[in-house]
């Protein structure tokens, strides 16, 4: 059986929205809802919307070391 869960390290701009992107859709691959912004526990909305940014993301898009 394959492991479930794993990590790795986020160390480009690009791949860490692909990863929020991943995330966020999840919800919607499952069935939980039909749009990933309708699902009450995600920032996609927020994201979505532009009602709020996210500081800690985009404290790290300003910073090359961080892991």
């Amino acid at each position: 059986m394959a492991d479930r869960f794993f990590s790795t390290i986020v160390d480009e701009e690009v791949y860490l929205w692909a990863v929020v992107r991943y995330i966020e859709r999840n919800p919607v691959r499952v069935g939980l809802v039909q749009r990933a912004e309708d699902y009450g526990w995600s920032s996609c909305n927020a994201h979505v919307s532009g009602f709020t940014k996210n500081e800690a993301l985009h404290a790290l898009q300003k910073k090359t070391n961080c892991r």
